[in-house]
């Protein structure tokens, strides 16, 4: 999740309390990505975005390391909840890169092939890209699954899986906010 209330975009782990700090570029990411899938693959062969680790520092925190790279990888967000459809795989960085490009271009006029970008802000372009965009409809086609849910309970389930998780401000009454502020 991206904190607004933070200027820039996170930039390191903290291994035994010490920050490290991270190559960020969403390549690099998509390349960590691919080796996280595959079992065979050891903390070595992950760690070299992360700059200033030592051999030592693999070998004493290494559940510390993965989790702290994992974290970053997956930049955790708290919507929209339950929409998972299992284990379907409707999306590959490698294989659809050409058309993950031509989104990019499609939608933002950006060059993917050339431009310097952080991995989270790739992911929340990626996530924000528009409907008609080529990759959104190959992976809408991908994950389709014949649904005789009615429009009202379809509405429903997209309305619980897209709340938040504390209280709009536009749900506080105005009177409670008078009485904090001028009843003191």
């Amino acid at each position: 999740m991206i904190d607004l209330r933070q200027k820039g975009l996170p930039s390191h782990i903290y291994v035994a309390g010490e920050p490290y700090l991270l190559d960020t570029d969403f390549r690099k990411w998509i390349d960590i990505g691919e080796k996280l899938d595959n079992p065979e693959t050891k903390i070595e062969d992950i760690a070299y975005v992360i700059k200033g680790i030592t051999a030592l520092d693999l070998f004493r925190h290494r559940d510390e390391i993965l989790k702290g790279i994992v974290d970053f990888y997956t930049n955790p967000n708290s919507t929209p909840r339950g929409t998972s459809s299992g284990n379907e795989v409707i999306l590959d960085y490698i294989e659809d890169g050409e058309y993950i490009v031509g989104s990019f271009m499609q939608a933002y006029g950006i060059d993917l092939t050339i431009v310097d970008l952080h991995w989270h802000m790739f992911k929340a372009l990626f996530l924000s890209l528009p409907e008609d965009t080529k990759i959104k409809q190959i992976m809408q086609m991908r994950g389709y699954k014949k649904d005789n849910k009615s429009y009202e309970r379809q509405s429903e389930e997209l309305k619980r899986a897209w709340s938040l998780n504390k209280t709009s401000t536009q749900d506080i009454d105005i009177s409670d906010i008078n009485e904090l502020f001028y009843n003191t």
